[in-house]
Parts: C-alpha cells; sequence; structure tokens
C-alpha cells in the first residue's frame, strides 16, 4: 500500500527519501476512522545524510592519514565538513575553516616614515621577520625587527 493513500485500518511503511539514508518506520490510518484527510500517525525514521567528498576537492584542504579533513599546506585554520543540502535536494559537503597564508606588507604609514629602512621587509611570509634600519642621511646604532605573524 502506497502511504499517499492509506484505507482506515491499514498501514504503510516510510523510509528515508534520498540522499538520506537509514531505517523505515511505520505509519497508519486508525481502524474505524471517520475524519475525511486525517494524516497518518506515524514516527519519523531515523535518516542520516551522507554526503560524497567533492570533486575537485576545494583548494586548502585535504583528508589526512587517519581520513579526517585537515588543511594542505600554505593553509591553517580549523576545517569543519558540514554535509547539507542544495535547493534541489542533492547533498552536498560544504568544507569551510581553512585560510591561505598570505605574505606581510610594510603599512603604508611605516612606509611614509622618512628615516626608516624597510627593504629587507617587502613581501614576508607567515613567520618569517626583517630588521628595519635608519635611512640614510639619518643615522643610528639601533635595529628594530619586524615580523609577520
Amino acid at each position: 500500500i502506497r502511504c499517499l493513500y492509506v484505507p482506515s485500518g491499514f498501514s504503510c511503511e516510510v523510509f528515508c527519501k534520498e540522499p538520506y539514508v537509514g531505517g523505515s518506520a511505520e505509519s497508519f490510518c486508525p481502524s474505524g476512522n471517520t475524519i475525511f484527510n486525517r494524516p497518518l500517525e506515524w514516527n519519523v525514521p531515523a535518516c542520516e545524510l551522507e554526503c560524497q567528498d567533492p570533486d575537485p576537492v576545494p583548494a586548502g584542504y585535504q583528508r589526512s592519514l587517519f581520513g579526517e579533513w585537515e588543511c594542505a599546506e600554505g593553509f591553517v585554520g580549523r576545517p569543519r565538513a558540514e554535509c547539507t543540502t542544495n535547493v534541489r535536494c542533492e547533498a552536498i559537503l560544504m568544507l569551510t575553516g581553512c585560510l591561505k597564508l598570505v605574505p606581510c606588507v610594510v603599512s603604508p604609514k611605516a612606509a611614509e616614515k622618512c628615516h626608516l629602512d624597510f627593504s629587507e621587509c617587502a613581501a614576508l611570509e607567515p613567520g618569517e621577520s626583517c630588521e628595519v634600519r635608519c635611512k640614510a642621511p639619518w643615522v643610528g646604532e639601533n635595529t628594530s625587527t619586524a615580523f609577520c605573524p
């Protein structure tokens, strides 16, 4: 018996609709029903959304040796995988949390300082540092270190 029309006293089985997977549940129309268009009585089956890995995998993400999502080389963060559906009820695995490492640059405000030499500091990669010295004709014995976090 299809679940679209279930006669009084009969039942039908409700299954998970793709892309969901899981069990089923019985739904029924009570015996002796006299209520027109009465909704079926039923329990919701235990359904889980099943997602495939995106193809291609977005830049910045990769699977670890243990099968977990991780940030690829050159990216940092905490990867998060969320299985969801689009407007056509298709399962989609959304990956978020990994950000691309980008070089640091000398701030325009610091570069305006006529007495400082930032020439060693062009496009520092994350984790790198450079020396800031006095620019001629200014003189000084101290140098400062600039860091790109």
